[in-house]
């Protein structure tokens, strides 16, 4: 799950996430069950504005994790 400003949360996997660590494998894939509603906001607002209209504080989150499907489809 992903917080309001964008934290990120377990809510399952937990025994595949700690046989990672072990394993030191750096990244796993995951799916987000859910969003906070300012975060998908977040998102929309990111999403629907030319990459030139986006304010400071809405490009600092362009490398987070559950934005890249945005940066990697923006025109």
């Amino acid at each position: 799950m992903i917080g309001r400003r964008g934290q990120k949360y377990l809510v399952s996997g937990r025994h595949r996430f700690a046989i990672a660590r072990i394993q030191g494998i750096k990244s796993i894939p995951c799916n987000v069950l859910a969003r906070h509603k300012e975060w998908q906001e977040l998102r929309d607002a990111i999403y629907n504005k030319p990459f030139s209209e986006l304010s400071p504080e809405e490009r600092s989150y362009l490398d987070h994790p559950d934005m890249q499907d945005l940066v990697e489809n923006a025109d």
